[in-house]
């Protein structure tokens, strides 16, 4: 079952543009499934069931939710059905959520959801460094102009669309029973916030109005939804730096409903 996608990622090995997807077996089991291709991702949507192939063979990653996906001829992932109800929803999110990501560092827990007691959140402008090989892209580019490479224009587009202008971190306490006697300040990495980033950016064409819009959409979800953090690692500091893979909502005051199908 997806829970949630992060941020495309441009793979230079690849040359493509990768999601990772967060989610759990039928028996409640974290998968963190890489790589998804950014073409693929309206084929799956968060709380839907799918059906992909994966693998841990060959797999660098040490993290023990982490598995390859088996990616062949024709479609490699099927959605096979998505949770509708609020309440189901909500059942899962629930039996998911631990104490505090202090508890699950030690036990080498990667990927885990907690219910956030939120103090702040900000949203700030960053400025990706371009790397060589951008650098050196862009040269050709130039160089070739105006009969420039087709495949060449389309990795410079990727690659564009792959750079985050903005931050969007929030500063909070894992509930109740937090480990830390001060508040967690983190990152998010969710698809979503960078979705809707581009929308509102394409629309106004301004930096500051586009924060402004993300900030009141957010400020009107905290006051209908319930708030849940998925927290993730990355691969190159796998048990060590957390951050929000994604961000779970649920409309307050819907009562948890177990499954019929989980005895």
């Amino acid at each position: 079952m997806v829970l949630g996608k992060a941020a495309p990622e441009w793979s230079a090995k690849k040359r493509d543009l990768l999601v990772c997807t967060g989610g759990v077996t039928k028996n409640l089991e974290w998968r963190r499934l890489y790589p998804i291709l950014i073409q693929d991702i309206n084929q799956i949507h968060n709380f839907s069931w799918i059906d992909v192939r994966v693998t841990r063979e060959g797999l660098a990653d040490i993290r023990p939710e982490s598995r390859k996906v088996v990616r062949e001829d024709g479609p490699y992932l099927t959605e096979i059905g998505k949770i509708e109800d609020e309440g189901i929803r909500k059942w899962y999110v629930e039996s998911l959520v631990r104490d505090c990501v202090e508890i699950m560092r030690p036990k080498h827990e990667t990927i885990g959801i907690v219910k956030p007691i939120i103090e702040s959140f900000e949203i700030n402008e960053v400025e990706p460094a371009p790397t060589d090989d951008e650098k050196q892209t862009t040269l050709s580019l130039w160089a070739s102009h105006p009969y420039f490479d087709r495949l060449e224009a389309l990795e410079k587009w990727k690659k564009t669309y792959a750079k985050k202008n903005f931050e969007v971190r929030f500063k909070f306490r894992c509930g109740p029973n937090c480990q830390l006697d001060h508040p967690h300040s983190m990152k998010v990495l969710d698809i979503e916030f960078f979705m809707l980033y581009r929308h509102v950016f394409k629309k106004y064409q301004d930096m500051k109005i586009t924060f402004q819009k993300m900030n009141d959409k957010l400020e009107k979800e905290f006051a209908e939804k319930d708030f849940y953090f998925t927290l993730g690692t990355h691969s190159s500091y796998p048990f060590l730096v957390y951050m929000i893979g994604n961000v779970i909502r649920i409309k307050k005051g819907v009562k948890a409903t177990k499954p019929l199908e989980v005895k």
